[in-house]
This record gives C-alpha cells, sequence and structure tokens, in this order.
C-alpha cells in the first residue's frame, strides 16, 4: 500500500487518494485475485474531498462520514466510501451515512483479504487503516449522478425460512443452525472461508 501510494502521488501530487485492500477485482473484464488495480478519474466541474473515520462503532461512523456531506459539503451527490472487512457492519454503516443525509448516493464496498479473514485495510493519502473508513466526497453544482445495480442472481431449489437472526445475523435456517444449514446444501468445502 506504502509504494502504490509514494508512486500514484509522485505522479498525481495533488489527487485525492482511496483504497482497500480485496478478495479480488475486475479490470477489462478480467477478474483479477492477486494484483492491484488502480483507477483514475479526472473531473472538470467537481471538488473531491477525503474523509476519515476511525469510529469503533459502524453505524456512528457511517454518521460521521455522511454528516461531512450535511455539515461542510451542501452541494455533495456521491460519496465513495471504504471500509474495514472485518470489523464494520455494513449494513449499519450505511444505515449512519444515510441517518445524517438520505438522499446522498454512496458507492464502494467492505475491504478484503483474499478471504483469509485476518486483516483488511483501507487508506487515503495521508493514512492506512486497519479499523475504519475512507471517504472520497464528490461534490459541485454541475456534476449529476444516478445509481443503479444488477445481481444477475437468479433462485434455485426451495425457499427456506430463517428462524433466528439478530441483526442481519442468521443463527438458525429452519430450525438448524447455520454452520449446519450450509454445510448440508453447500458443502463442507464451501465453509472454509464462511466460518
Amino acid at each position: 500500500i506504502e509504494k502504490i501510494l509514494d508512486v500514484t502521488t509522485h505522479l498525481f501530487p495533488n489527487s485525492a487518494i482511496i483504497g482497500a485492500t480485496t478478495a479480488g477485482a475486475i479490470a477489462n473484464g478480467k477478474i483479477i485475485e492477486k494484483g492491484c488495480v488502480v483507477c483514475i478519474s479526472l473531473f472538470e466541474n467537481t471538488d473531491v474531498e477525503v474523509v476519515v473515520s476511525k469510529k469503533k462503532n459502524s453505524f456512528l461512523r457511517g454518521a460521521e462520514i455522511g454528516s461531512y456531506t450535511s455539515n461542510f459539503f451542501p452541494e455533495a451527490k456521491v460519496i465513495i466510501t471504504f471500509t474495514d472487512g472485518l470489523f464494520t457492519n455494513g449494513e449499519e454503516f450505511l444505515k449512519g451515512i444515510h441517518s445524517t443525509d438520505s438522499n446522498i448516493v454512496v458507492a464502494g464496498g467492505l475491504a478484503g483479504d483474499n478471504l483469509k479473514f485476518e486483516k483488511t485495510f483501507v487508506f487515503s493519502k495521508n493514512e492506512i487503516l486497519e479499523v475504519g473508513s475512507v471517504a472520497a466526497i464528490l461534490s459541485g453544482e454541475r456534476l449529476k449522478c444516478a445509481s443503479d445495480f444488477c445481481f444477475g442472481w437468479k433462485a434455485v431449489g426451495r425457499d427456506f425460512i430463517v428462524t433466528h437472526s439478530k441483526g442481519n445475523r442468521v443463527y438458525e435456517i429452519e430450525n438448524f443452525p447455520a454452520y449446519y444449514f450450509y454445510s448440508h446444501y453447500l458443502g463442507e468445502t464451501s465453509l472454509e472461508n464462511i466460518f
């Protein structure tokens, strides 16, 4: 990460930089599992401000990042954000952002570590964090944005009922512990990177 930051900062000294480790990326239509993808965007009429939050609570961290748009960047249209993948509840993080600015478009994701589940990192030009979030806030009167998604998933088999959950964590499906349910339907090898 330090080398990437050194090179990027040298080539683009006035740039705003955010990034994250990952479990794979897509570049030019190909999946890259062990490598680096750098995306460079140039804006003619858009301001980009990078903000960082180190709050431990996922909701409060999102709320802190979202508060920058409502308090300091009233023309903000988009937040591109990366957050650590092991200590952050992504759903709560997004709720926190939208608790302070319900109209902002949010893009980004949780950091990964090639499915080792040991350490993930997010970074800005000045900081590398194991626990925290980085965000680029894009604002400008002439900036227009929209969001869309397509997962392409198709249901297979029958529907199952979640019989015990707390927040977004599933403990039981059809009265069976989630671990055994996944093992039965997806096989033991599918559990190696889940639990």
